[in-house]
């Protein structure tokens, strides 16, 4: 913000100038602005600014020389009228809460019509009148200005009454005043200029006046231009050349090279073999040796080591077993050429050997022939081979003569076979699974051996892996499944499965009740809970024989295959029903298990007074009219019997009983359900037996009741 006083730069935040302390905001606030003072014009707001700011207007007020001359005529008064007050700098200035403040302790605006007291007019002796200075001598520089120590007067001493009015302090200033704020205001507009330019570089990016500020940036640095490239010498570029023409000749030859190669084996009638010599040659040039004897390897003929010349019968030739340098076997004879002769040897896997004496006597030879020669390079069925060296003579004249060469042996290694699925097959076949399909997994000794299921390739995997998925021919008839690994120069290996059409078969149902008699006893909420294990996912029903005496509710099996149920008595029913518990899945048997469950009276009488009938035996009744009713759940009985034994059956305690009833002896079965009575403490005992019957036991006809009470007789 610029002071409309002095035109002194200030931050936009500043209630008061700086420099002069006037009221920045005067003109702002509370109405329209206020005239400006007649030292400082008004501020034009049309003209053009720079940046941020306005640019500072100087005074343009004339000064009266005569005015001031007069002046210094002018006796000074003996006492100081007053002193200025301390100068307030602008930090001091910004803490001070200007809101807060009276309005009548603001420092009030400079007066229009003061004229600044010049500095000679204040000094003691002034100066003589021939010798006129301008009001404000100029600075020669601006440096030598700043580094002159200004020291303000510790008092100014007032014109007379007579030819001034006193002034408040802030209006009166001496020329060294002046140019002390000069410089202040000098070097307050720079600091602002600076602000503004850095705020100028962040935002205004995309304005018209970043041209010229890009410009003043270039202008700082130099230009420093890029040195010329050195020119390459004429003996350095005609070296290139050389080295060019060096590798382009290297290049054709080793092209021309390659190409006689090529046509000295088609020449030769070797144009087969030459892919398998391409793909055996390393980066060194050497052929590839992974201790496979090579089939093609010259036969080496030799002399004797001794130097003499060795001597032969070529009708009774011996051959000897031995190695190589490379570690192959090799077989080799001694041979005796005449001058002129030739001698052939025939080799099933490469071309003959051929051995001429061109000597003018006779030589006696021995060729190395490796045993890779003889290979069959073909599967085999036996681990020995024997072979029959094929070799002859050619004269000079021409005669051919046939060698007797004896045979010999060479055994080969066996493949091994092992099938791991599947595993245990039974003589009478494995069954193949659902879509009669048959996995079958094994291995063999390397991946270079070949594996056919019913001459069928198969892959083999590093390792010596293999598995497939056979498919049976027939849906009704058993089928053989041969498998057999083969390899080149090795005894093949084979092995047999039987196999057999798919049949269902469904796996057996589990299917239990785990609680014992007492926990099949009703509570006092006429409920029973039924638990049991089955076969995880199996759907589970149970029902009771007595519909009216109690009903089963639903079944629920969880993922271990445990099941719960419960079973509600009707609430006027006393005795015991048959619960039928029936479980199904696919795959699986159908099952069922059956269980007792009862609700027990609670006293004698009850079970008297709730019985559909009641009769004692054997008086009045009859064991004959008991097994009429054997059926008759609901009928209560009396029976007078003696405890014969006691057994456990599912978890009841079963006791077997005597009746005499007419002079005939009955035996009666019967399950105690009586949580006080212990025949098998009391054998041969006599009690009344409180019953209901329940139907004959199993197979053997006779009665089958259940006891709820037993009284000694």
């Amino acid at each position: 913000m610029i002071c409309k006083e002095c035109g002194a730069y200030n931050p936009d935040h500043a209630s008061y100038c700086k420099v002069c302390a006037a009221n920045l905001k005067e003109g702002t606030q509370g109405g329209a602005p206020q005239a400006a003072s007649g030292r400082y014009p008004a501020m034009d707001d049309t003209r053009p600014s720079r940046g941020f700011v306005r640019p500072p207007i100087w005074s343009a007020a004339p000064v009266d020389t005569d005015e001031v001359k007069a002046s210094k005529e002018k006796p000074l008064p003996a006492e100081p009228v007053y002193a200025p007050e301390p100068f307030v700098r602008e930090s001091e200035a910004e803490q001070v809460d200007l809101k807060a403040e009276p309005k009548d302790e603001i420092p009030a605006p400079v007066a229009e019509e003061v004229t600044p007291v010049l500095d000679e007019e204040l000094h003691e002796e002034p100066a003589p009148v021939a010798e006129e200075k301008p009001p404000f001598p100029a600075l020669e520089d601006e440096d030598e200005a700043e580094d002159e120590v200004d020291v303000m007067p510790d008092k100014v001493i007032a014109a007379p009454e007579t030819a001034h009015e006193p002034e408040p302090p802030t209006t009166q200033w001496s020329p060294r005043e002046v140019r002390k704020l000069e410089r202040q205001r000098r070097k307050s507009v720079q600091e602002d200029e600076e602000d503004d330019l850095k705020a100028y570089k962040k935002y205004a990016e995309n304005e018209d006046e970043d041209e010229e500020l890009e410009e003043d940036e270039y202008d700082e640095y130099e230009y420093v231009p890029t040195p010329p490239r050195k020119k390459k010498s004429k003996q350095k570029k005609g070296g290139s050349s050389k080295l060019f023409w060096f590798l382009l000749g290297t290049l054709i030859l080793v092209i021309l090279i390659g190409v006689g190669f090529v046509v000295y084996y088609v020449a030769t009638g070797r144009s087969s073999e030459l892919p398998g010599f391409l793909s055996n040659i390393n980066c060194a040039g050497e052929p590839v040796t992974d201790g496979t004897p090579d089939p093609n390897a010259t036969a080496d003929a030799t002399q004797d080591p001794s130097g003499e010349t060795p001597t032969s019968d070529n009708n009774n030739i011996q051959l000897s077993r031995e190695t190589n340098e490379s570690g192959d076997p090799c077989i080799s004879f001694i041979v005796t050429l005449q001058p002129g002769e030739t001698l052939t040897l025939e080799l099933p896997n490469r071309d003959p050997e051929v051995i001429t004496n061109s000597d003018t006597t006779a030589k006696s030879y021995e060729p190395v022939i490796p045993e890779s020669c003889y290979w069959p390079n073909t599967p085999l069925e036996s681990a020995v081979y024997t072979v029959t060296p094929e070799a002859y003579i050619v004269g000079a004249d021409g005669v051919q003569t046939t060698l007797n060469l004896p045979s010999f042996d060479i055994t080969f290694p066996e493949i091994t076979l092992t099938l791991t699925a599947p595993t245990e097959i039974p003589e009478e076949g494995i069954m193949a699974a659902e879509g009669n399909v048959l996995h079958i997994e094994g291995t063999v000794g390397e991946h270079t051996v070949s594996v056919y299921v019913n001459d069928e390739q198969q892959i083999v995997y590093t390792g010596g892996v293999f598995q497939c998925d056979y498919t049976l021919q027939s849906e009704e008839q058993s089928e053989t499944i041969v498998i057999r690994a083969e390899q080149d120069n090795c005894v093949s290996a084979q092995t047999e499965i039987l196999a057999t059409p798919y049949v269902f078969v469904p796996e057996p149902m589990v299917l239990t009740v785990v609680q014992g008699v007492d926990a099949l006893r009703a509570s006092e909420t006429n409920k029973v809970t039924i638990r049991g294990t089955t076969v995880p996912g199996a759907t589970l029903a149970a029902v009771t024989d007595n519909s009216d005496a109690a009903n089963c509710g639903s079944v629920s099996v969880d993922a271990l295959g445990n099941y719960t149920f419960d079973l509600t008595f009707n609430s006027n029913y006393y005795g015991l029903v048959n619960v039928t518990i029936s479980a199904v899945k696919e795959g699986h048997e159908e099952a069922s298990v059956s269980c007792i469950a009862t609700r027990m009276f609670d006293e004698r009488s009850d079970f008297i007074n709730n019985a559909d009938g009641y009769v004692e035996i054997p008086r009045p009744q009859t064991m004959a009219y008991l097994l009429e009713n054997a059926d008759n759940t609901a009928l209560g009985v009396r029976l007078i019997a003696t405890v014969v034994e006691t057994f456990e059956q599912d978890g009841y305690t079963i006791v077997k009983l005597s009746v005499t009833s007419e002079g005939t002896e009955y035996t009666v079965y019967t399950m105690n359900q009586s949580v006080r009575w212990q025949p098998a403490d009391n054998i041969g005992k006599r009690y009344k037996v409180y019953c209901s019957p329940n139907g004959t036991y199993g197979d053997t006809g006779d009665m089958f009741v259940v006891t709820w009470f037993a009284l000694a007789d």
